[in-house]
């Protein structure tokens, strides 16, 4: 059984019916829309608005478009080149973005929720005001530092604030250099963190709360450190 995929220009919208599905995919710029959907190469495109949820956009060249409040949301942009793009207020909540190029993008006040940065180049790129919350996000390569998203802090509690995988920081057993391998902390950094203390254990005052042969005193606290 063949499957039927057919693609109609209607005014504004652009329709595409696959397996009796029909998906609205809208734009400002219908031909703009058009020239991105038919040769997947639109440096500069006017897609402000575009609702381009779910879209298969792998390797896609957007450089300096402007996809403004587009609709992005779990769209597939793998290998696309969205270098100098603006996606102010962008809905990429859910997007996968691996492998792809947004150095010097604009993300300020995008929702990157759930979506997939790991490996994609950032440098110069803006979040401020950016929705981060379970974004995954790497550097490509060991010795490049991932961006810091200014204007969501406030949004973060104490469980999501840990020590970062600064590659300078750490030490791959296998010695390999992907960060979603197992790793660890170097010991100089280890060292700057935590300085030794002297203890005089004659100066320790006696302790309270202890029945003999108790190892769990009343209302003992023990501090938690999270990596």
């Amino acid at each position: 059984m063949k499957t039927l995929s057919t693609v109609m220009i209607l005014g504004a919208a652009t329709t595409i019916v696959s397996l009796g599905f029909a998906s609205p995919i809208r734009a400002e710029n219908p031909a703009d829309l058009r020239q991105l959907l038919e040769t997947r190469f639109c440096q500069g495109c006017d897609l402000r608005g575009a609702d381009l949820s779910g879209a298969h956009l792998i390797g896609v060249d957007l450089r300096n478009a402007n996809l403004e409040n587009a609709n992005l949301a779990n769209a597939n942009l793998e290998g696309a080149d969205l270098k100098g793009a603006n996606l102010t207020g962008a809905n990429l909540s859910g997007a996968f973005l691996n492998q792809a190029e947004l150095n010097d993008a604009v993300l300020d006040l995008a929702d990157l929720s759930g979506a997939n940065l790991i490996k994609a180049r950032l440098t110069g790129a803006t979040f401020a005001g950016a929705n981060l919350q379970q974004t995954q996000m790497l550097p490509p390569i060991i010795g490049i530092t991932p961006p810091v998203a200014t204007g969501s802090l406030d949004d973060l509690g104490g469980d999501d604030l840990s020590i970062g995988r600064d590659p300078s920081r750490l030490a791959m057993p296998m010695g390999g250099t992907d960060l979603d391998q197992d790793f660890q902390y170097t010991q100089e950094y280890l060292e700057s963190l935590f300085e030794p203390i002297q203890i005089d254990r004659h100066s320790l005052p006696p302790l309270e709360g202890f029945a003999p042969g108790d190892n769990n005193p009343v209302n003992l606290k023990i501090p938690q450190i999270r990596f």
